[in-house]
């Protein structure tokens, strides 16, 4: 996102080490600031599911979601 200007939040950074590595949260959801410069956590599930956090998505609103899939390997 450097190249276009848009930077990412610590925090931000921080909630997808705190799914991808501790397993805090179950799905993240971003979204620009109000002057489009910065990348914002707008929400952080500790538990749901996949419809969960489709329907946390705002029908018109730009957003980045990352959601922990759950998978058996075998």
């Amino acid at each position: 996102m450097q190249s276009s200007g848009v930077t990412v939040q610590d925090d931000a950074v921080k909630a997808y080490n705190d799914l991808k590595i501790g397993k805090k949260y179950k799905f993240l959801i971003y979204k620009l600031t109000s002057d489009l410069k910065e990348i914002q956590v707008a929400s952080s599930v500790e538990q749901g599911t996949y419809d969960d956090f489709v329907a946390s998505l705002p029908a018109n609103e730009c957003r980045y979601g990352v959601f922990d899939f759950e998978y058996e390997t075998g």
